[in-house]
């Protein structure tokens, strides 16, 4: 597997300066509610294919999908997993990981995109520790705006604090 890095990118385009102070449900819950739609945003970039997945509404529907990912590649050396993302307004498509060392391989399979005349990318080989390190710093930047004590139930939290943690990545709440 070669591993190039310019298959990969993920950043946040956040214009809200709100920070949650009432309670609600879930990390899901506090991400959907916290940031404005459409314009709060991740973009994900996969080859030349640039995903802008509102914060609110489609990232928090697709939270549990990324963090059973994240986790899974995370906590094991070598594996494999399929991962389905249910429809939203950017994708509907099964994400096939397969991971050894430092390497990740991530095959797609799209069934509906917006982008049905681009052509979309099939597989990417990137390092696993770039692809870790970029989620790491997204949560890291909406954990800051998240007072943990607002959530009822902390487990998505907790989880994605406790990995980004033992990566040795930087975490405070401000």
């Amino acid at each position: 597997m070669e591993n190039n890095i310019e298959h990969w990118g993920l950043s946040l385009n956040i214009l809200s300066e709100e920070k949650l102070t009432y309670e609600v449900l879930d990390l899901s819950s506090a991400i959907e509610k916290l940031f404005d739609y459409p314009k709060d945003v991740i973009i994900l970039r996969i080859d030349n294919l640039l995903l802008r997945l509102p914060l609110s509404y489609c990232f928090s529907d697709l939270l549990d999908d990324f963090i059973n990912i994240i986790s899974d590649v995370s906590e094991a050396d070598t594996g494999f997993g399929i991962y389905g993302f249910s429809q939203n307004e950017e994708f509907d498509a099964d994400w096939k990981l397969d991971w050894k060392d430092d390497l990740l391989r991530i095959k797609f399979i799209w069934r509906i995109s917006k982008f049905d005349k681009l052509e979309l990318p099939n597989e990417i080989i990137i390092s696993k520790e770039t692809f870790l390190n970029s989620w790491y710093n997204v949560f890291s930047e909406i954990f800051k705006l998240i007072n943990k004590e607002c959530l009822i139930d902390k487990t998505e939290y907790e989880l994605l604090e406790s990995l980004i943690r033992n990566n040795g990545t930087q975490f405070a709440q401000e």
